[in-house]
């Protein structure tokens, strides 16, 4: 699914670790995880240590900036941010990928929506790129300052 995109930002510059530099792409391809157990969905408030969307709500979400398969960012993320294991994992789901046009931070995402279902509501332990969780049911999601393509990605999934 991905290997046409790699191909796309091969010329692109490379960080230390290997990982693809879009700090000057034209667009930058992203997964946005909405995790669910039952009827809610995890919602993720980001910490003022992130380059964007400061203190808004958000799903688990990344770059998608090497060329491994959306599944494993997914964990990789799952584990990272919320200190939950693949084990926890019933399903993973992709939808279609589609493109958000940020027009305050001039940013082009093309973004890979995803849902997990986990088996039972885990413990979160959240890491710095995170304040706050809460579970919610989807339709309460206006309530909450939620980043750009957060409920387009919802709406895809659910």
């Amino acid at each position: 699914m991905l290997q046409g995109l790699f191909e796309k930002f091969k010329k692109l510059p490379k960080l230390p670790d290997g990982r693809i530099d879009f700090s000057q792409a034209e667009e930058t391809p992203i997964f946005l995880c909405v995790v669910r157990h039952g009827a809610e969905v995890l919602l993720l408030k980001r910490s003022y240590k992130v380059g964007v969307y400061r203190g808004w709500w958000n799903a688990v979400a990344g770059y998608i900036d090497e060329p491994k398969p959306i599944e494993e960012h997914v964990y990789q993320h799952l584990q990272q941010e919320l200190g939950v294991p693949p084990v926890q994992v019933t399903s993973l789901k992709t939808g279609n990928p589609y493109h958000f046009y940020d027009f305050v931070l001039g940013k082009n995402w093309l973004i890979y929506p995803v849902v997990v279902e986990l088996k039972d509501k885990p413990a979160i332990v959240l890491d710095e790129e995170h304040t706050a969780y809460r579970w919610i049911h989807p339709q309460e999601i206006s309530q909450y300052d939620i980043v750009p393509g957060l409920y387009d990605s919802l709406k895809r999934l659910i």
